[in-house]
């Protein structure tokens, strides 16, 4: 790559010359440099994008057999934790010395109709409203005629309510377990802390 010597010195005025001055020959040779430095960066940009997937393509075999030996272990793991329901009844995760299995408690709400929820949740406002405001409003400018907005319930303010007030807004709690497994992994930064601990004593 032609390499040419960059002036650090501060810009001169542009001297009103011919094309062949000095200034314009150096302005030249630095988009030389420049397109050149540009484009090398290009083909090492496109060689690293080919090593990558190169290196991909030699693992992704292994890969997707390892990713389908989780799957089917994880779903056997699940399967027998959820027949012995006892081993949780202490505590919800077993810990051994290859990973942990837990199950975690939670609820989600299921909304059977979400446009049937809107019109309910609208309609329990204007009734709200109705009992709050006088009557002799001016006319409003009604933005809803201009803008498409698209409404759905707010499942994180609808968990505050109980569930005889969700069941008017079609609404219903649904409890479930889920179920989690983690590998065993080392903690180095524990086993610093444990090192140098022995090596006080």
């Amino acid at each position: 790559m032609k390499t040419a010597k960059i002036k650090a010195d501060k810009c001169r005025q542009p001297a009103a010359q011919s094309p062949e001055s000095t200034d314009f020959n150096e302005v030249v040779n630095l988009l030389a440099v420049f397109s050149e430095a540009t484009s090398r960066l290009a083909e090492l940009e496109a060689g690293a994008n080919r090593d990558l997937l190169e290196l991909i393509d030699q693992h992704k075999d292994e890969y997707a057999a390892l990713q389908e030996t989780c799957k089917k272990t994880e779903a056997a793991l699940e399967c027998l934790c959820r027949s012995h329901p006892e081993w949780f009844t202490a505590a919800r995760s077993l810990k051994t010395p290859y990973g942990r299995v837990s199950f975690r408690s939670g609820a989600s709400l299921a909304v059977r109709d979400e446009e049937a929820t809107v019109k309910l949740l609208r309609a329990e406002y204007e009734r709200t409203l109705a009992r709050h405001e006088a009557d002799g409003a001016t006319e409003i400018f009604q933005v809803a005629d201009y803008v498409r907005v698209v409404e759905l319930p707010n499942l994180e303010a609808l968990e505050k309510l109980d569930d005889e007030a969700l069941k008017k807004f079609m609404v219903t709690r649904v409890q479930a377990d889920t179920f989690s497994v983690t590998a065993a992994a080392v903690n180095f930064g524990k086993a610093v802390k444990e090192a140098a601990a022995v090596k006080r004593n």
